[in-house]
């Protein structure tokens, strides 16, 4: 998928993942190359760290990189079970990052 092109990839090919985000009626993505996770463990809260990173990252980062805490704080998530415990402190997501995971 051309990047920037503003349409959406009829398959994701099995090397790996990209990460697509799409600013509604604007016509804008941004795809980031990701590392493929064989199998989340439980989801429940994942969705709930992305935007939590999202929104906390985007008050002083650039978008690329507040996507990046999102993904990581979101995938931290899927390693725990339960809502609350599941949710990475800001310690555990600065390492995630660090290490350009």
């Amino acid at each position: 998928m051309p990047r920037g092109s503003g349409s959406s990839p009829s398959s994701i090919p099995p090397s790996g993942i990209e990460m697509i985000a799409v600013l509604g009626s604007v016509n804008m993505d941004l795809v980031l190359e990701a590392e493929r996770i064989p199998r989340p463990g439980e989801t429940v809260a994942a969705g709930d760290a992305f935007n939590g990173a999202l929104a906390w990252a985007l008050r002083e980062r650039p978008l690329a990189e507040a996507i990046r805490y999102a993904v990581a704080a979101g995938s931290i998530a899927t390693t725990r079970k339960g809502a609350s415990p599941s949710l990475p402190s800001l310690a555990e997501l600065l390492a995630v990052i660090g290490k350009g995971r």
